[in-house]
């Protein structure tokens, strides 16, 4: 499991013995780093070494331009040879976000 968004709603309750309660000193430092991230108007948000920074629309343009010079690749097969390559938490439909950018735009 990558991410939240994979996990089975109904595993759920297998995952709450895990469960820790958060300190209000934690609460504050997420409070204070989210507000630093919300106030640098960048377009996207990713972790980098544990640390969540700003970054630009394009941050991962670089991971699917390799799979580009594939002219007859579909697009599915583009996003996909990317998310196999690169195995980082970016969604399928980022990708696809990103590779109609980048093919529209030339």
């Amino acid at each position: 499991m990558n991410d939240l968004g994979e996990l089975d709603p109904d595993t759920i309750p297998e995952w709450l013995p895990q469960a820790v309660p958060v300190t209000a000193a934690e609460q504050t430092a997420y409070a204070y780093d989210w507000q630093q991230l919300a106030s640098d108007h960048q377009p996207l948000h990713v972790r980098i070494n544990g640390q969540l920074i700003g970054a630009t629309v394009d941050f991962y343009d670089s991971f699917l331009i390799p799979q580009l010079q594939h002219k007859r690749w579909s697009p599915t097969r583009i996003i996909g040879e990317t998310m196999g390559r690169y195995c980082i938490a970016v969604p399928d439909w980022w990708w696809r976000y990103r590779l109609t950018a980048l093919t529209t735009a030339n």
